[in-house]
């Protein structure tokens, strides 16, 4: 693995760690701060019993694995939806539930706040493809039959 490769993968980390998910990066961090606290507390306690060693976990280990089992859930679960398609979902959900709307009437909507929600999304992040392109002017001294 090269270097770029290495930098993006830890960038991605990164990302996800502290910016798609600080609360459960934040919680993570406390609570291994709070394992850390208790292990050090019962420390006498804990000397007495033979399965396990807290002594030879360093501190810095506890706090970054409460990071990773308060970061884990959203690992597996995947990203989430916008709120507002969220909601809107939740809306077609309980008419569906409450037999105000076909089965088919529900996947049509949901493909249709679906698709509306992807194409916000893109619009956002790409804000020139919503718009036609310009062409930019030809470099000077260009001749089109000159080929």
């Amino acid at each position: 693995m090269n270097t770029d490769a290495v930098t993006a993968v830890l960038g991605r980390a990164v990302d996800f760690m502290f910016v798609d998910d600080r609360k459960a990066t934040s919680m993570g961090l406390l609570f291994g701060a709070f394992v850390l606290m208790l292990s050090k507390l019962f420390s006498p306690v804990l000397r007495k019993q033979e399965v396990v060693d807290f002594d030879a976990v360093p501190a810095y280990l506890m706090v970054i694995a409460g990071a990773f089992l308060f970061n884990l859930p959203r690992f597996f679960r995947g990203d989430t939806l916008p709120q507002s398609a969220d909601d809107r979902l939740k809306v077609v959900r309980a008419e569906l539930r409450a037999n105000r709307l076909t089965r088919e009437e529900g996947h049509a909507l949901y493909k249709k706040v679906l698709e509306e929600e992807l194409t916000a999304m893109l619009a956002q992040r790409n804000p020139t493809s919503a718009k036609s392109r310009r062409r930019s002017p030809p470099p000077p001294g260009f001749r089109p039959d000159a080929a």
